[in-house]
């Protein structure tokens, strides 16, 4: 994968949208590349962040969007 610049991804292991062969393939290509974090929630589904949505999940929502946060701190300081 030809990413050259820094990006993250989180992935909802019980994403109904992306099977599991998927999610391997994504998460063992974007895992390549130092320019990219990969984060895997298991147990959730597609959206747990979303507030209000029917999968939210609280916990994981606040650790992904505080990984976001950091990331974002870090990448825009440079």
């Amino acid at each position: 994968m030809n990413i050259k610049r820094p990006m993250i991804y989180h992935q909802a292991n019980e994403d109904e949208y992306i099977d599991k062969a998927a999610q391997a393939k994504i998460n063992e290509a974007l895992s390549a590349n130092p320019n990219i974090q990969v984060f895997n929630y298991p147990g959730r589904n597609h959206a747990f962040a979303r507030p209000g949505g029917h999968h939210f999940h609280a916990g994981d929502a606040a650790l992904a969007n505080g990984r976001t946060d950091a990331f974002f701190t870090q990448q825009l300081a440079m």
